[in-house]
């Protein structure tokens, strides 16, 4: 298997046609991460991290080994150390348990694309980085996919756009109010959902357990 250091500004591919499972004990870095065939399933163990640098995340898994990739809730926090984005045109969802936070004092854009057909998932917590470091996420699915955020005590403080596609949440909180699968934001310009993009679709779905009201100003910028 491939050795990642400390210092690596490579993308790590996963081409195996296989189930693999990936445990980090230590902090790991890497520009990217390249999924092309098989599973690979993402654990911890000791003092976990893993950084990920402008590479982003891809998936092709055209394999035949199906399933989903997954990171998990031991792995610890996923650090995004610049804007990204996570591709998903495979053939399978991926999940992630892990918590996922923005770069320290910058701030990070993460954009989730999605090709495949299927529901990528996350329920760890997605926040900030440390001193003022601020993120915002993207949502811009190319295809029929679905993102679905079932976490509710997501703390990033950054705007949300669903540029096109679908983004699935289980709970929203006014401004000010405190966490919630999209944020913790603090101002009304954060605060502000823009569903679309000129010719582009985009929906927001709730799923919540109750019903759920806020003041979050939902712009329609598209056709959505």
């Amino acid at each position: 298997g491939q050795v990642w250091k400390e210092t690596d500004s490579d993308t790590a591919h996963f081409n195996k046609n296989v189930a693999n499972t990936v445990t980090l004990t230590t902090a790991v870095v890497a520009n990217g991460l390249s999924f092309q065939n098989g599973r690979v399933t993402f654990s911890g163990s000791g003092s976990p991290s893993l950084t990920i640098g402008a590479g982003g995340v891809t998936f092709t898994n055209a394999g035949s080994v199906g399933g989903d990739t997954s990171f998990g809730s031991t792995l610890g926090t996923i650090t995004l150390s610049a804007s990204q984005v996570w591709a998903n045109n495979g053939q399978n969802a991926y999940t992630v348990a892990a918590g996922v936070k923005g770069a320290d004092a910058s701030a990070v854009i993460w954009t989730l694309g999605n090709q495949s057909g299927f529901t990528n998932s996350f329920s760890g917590i997605i926040a900030n980085g440390a001193s003022a470091g601020t993120l915002a996420l993207t949502v811009n699915n190319p295809g029929a996919g679905i993102h679905n955020i079932s976490g509710t005590a997501n703390t990033y403080s950054g705007k949300t756009t669903v540029e096109r596609g679908i983004l699935q949440i289980a709970s929203l909180r006014n401004v000010g109010g405190g966490a919630s699968s999209l944020g913790a934001v603090t101002t009304v310009s954060d605060g502000t959902i823009d569903l679309g993009s000129g010719s582009n679709t985009a929906s927001l779905i709730y799923n919540g357990s109750g019903a759920s009201t806020s003041d979050r100003v939902i712009n329609l910028a598209g056709s959505s």
